[in-house]
């Protein structure tokens, strides 16, 4: 009898784990514009990670907050960034909203 659940018992286990991977889409992306919530600043989203079942972001703030080299290797072409940004995490979705520009 306990032979002939097996099979279904793994049949259902494979079909909530493809169920539950499919179908997200995080709000943001990389490079969006945004603006926090609750004290109205602007950022840029640098990069985004999924810890079970919320979105959490990376924000590009405006400020430095050391001099260290490691900030400076994330900048783009051209841009020095030892005084300008730096990186702020976590933010989940609710506490964002897309920028206009």
């Amino acid at each position: 009898m306990t032979l002939r659940l097996i099979p279904i018992a793994v049949a259902t286990v494979v079909a909530l784990a493809l169920s539950a991977c499919g179908g997200h889409r995080p709000k943001f992306k990389p490079g969006d514009h945004v603006i926090r919530k609750l004290t109205g600043e602007r950022a840029i989203v640098a990069g985004r990670t999924r810890f079970l079942i919320d979105d959490m972001y990376w924000l590009k703030m405006p400020g430095g907050l050391t001099a260290d080299e490691y900030p400076q290797r994330l900048a783009g072409l051209g841009e020095r960034t030892l005084q300008n940004w730096h990186l702020d995490y976590p933010y989940y979705e609710e506490d964002l909203v897309l920028s206009d520009d």
